[in-house]
């Protein structure tokens, strides 16, 4: 009975002193991993980065070109001016990566990462490409699905696959990846406030014309000064909100577009003298918008105008309205927008000839 006491005895001792070890053990400092980054060259070769090439199963390439100066332009929508800060964000996270785990290298298992390849029909996989001035690339990635950190890292987790490899990888790290051109470039393009307009003169392609005014500053109706409408007053009013929060869906330059014959040609005129000539049509499903500017008197009285990014700054400065037509010449008059339907429809209000 004594030696199985003692083996009883001994037994739990082990077991505490076991315990006890891995207990230290967890509470000891952890020596930290260094993963391995995914291109760990390209850190060092940010700045020879001169082109971004995006492509994927459904949407047209997206080709981001820097330009002479250093300015980032979509070469896939006509040079329109980029967001730098998107394109900077892109660049930077790829280099960034880190590798956690090599994944499967057999191709059927590719869709459930997200790692095919865009050249099939309805995948998900986005294809990122950088190159230099000479045309090298410098990284080219398939992008896949994202999965949610399971290591309580607030760092996110994504399937990616180097072009050239067979082996997909779960690396650490984000990429803001878009495969739509209306992604890189600021959608608010102008905002110029209802309570600003004093008329509108509205000219249809069959010789129609309507011409609408407010008497004064402060006025909230618009009266018919000319032509015939069968247009309610509150549809006539709301014309004056056509450039607010103006966002656009679609650009294109306007020497490489051809209006069609049935355009409307939309003119707006502020309490200061500014003229607004909007140029615009519906179109095989969608809206478009030429703007030019000028202006009708030599009346300098300053204002505030407000824009998106790279158009005429609202909150830094006060500006003439010669000032403020040359600047909405400058981002805006060198383009055709493709304009939201419901602000299209803002403008298609009924105008009736003489005759009927």
């Amino acid at each position: 009975m004594k030696r199985q006491r003692l083996l009883i005895l001994s037994v739990i001792t082990i077991a505490v002193i076991i315990t006890a070890a891995v207990f230290n053990q967890s509470r000891a400092p952890q020596k930290t991993i260094e993963k391995e980054t995914l291109f760990p060259e390209l850190a060092n070769r940010i700045n020879d980065v001169t082109r971004i090439e995006i492509k994927s199963s459904e949407d047209p390439d997206v080709i981001l070109q820097k330009m002479q100066g250093g300015q980032w332009a979509l070469q896939s929508a006509d040079d329109y001016p980029a967001q730098f800060d998107k394109v900077k964000d892109v660049v930077v996270s790829l280099s960034q990566l880190k590798i956690l785990a090599t994944k499967t290298d057999n191709p059927r298992l590719y869709p459930e990462l997200g790692v095919e390849g865009p050249e099939g029909n309805n995948t998900s996989s986005l294809l990122l490409t950088l190159s230099d001035q000479s045309g090298t690339a410098l990284a080219s990635l398939i992008v896949g699905k994202p999965r949610k950190s399971n290591t309580g890292s607030n760092r996110p987790n994504l399937y990616v696959r180097k072009a050239d490899a067979k082996n997909a990888l779960l690396v650490e790290g984000y990429l803001q990846l878009k495969s739509n051109n209306n992604a890189w470039y600021e959608r608010n393009v102008i905002h110029i406030p209802a309570s600003r307009i004093q008329g509108v003169d509205i000219m249809k392609s069959n010789g129609a014309q309507l011409l609408i005014r407010k008497h004064a500053k402060g006025d909230t109706d618009f009266k018919v000064i000319e032509g015939y409408t069968a247009s309610p007053s509150v549809l006539l009013n709301k014309l004056g909100t056509f450039f607010e929060d103006m966002h656009v869906e679609g650009v294109h330059a306007a020497n490489n577009f051809e209006f069609p014959d049935d355009v409307t040609i939309t003119i707006f005129t502020t309490f200061n003298g500014l003229i607004i000539t909007v140029k615009n049509v519906l179109t095989n499903g969608k809206a478009y918008a030429h703007f030019s500017f000028k202006i009708s008197t030599t009346s300098s009285s300053p204002l505030n105008t407000e824009a998106g990014d790279g158009t005429p700054e609202s909150h830094s400065e006060t500006i003439s309205v010669e000032e403020e037509s040359q600047l909405w010449n400058q981002f805006l008059s060198h383009w055709v927008y493709e304009i939201p339907e419901f602000k299209f429809e803002t403008l298609d209000v009924n105008v009736a000839q003489a005759s009927e």
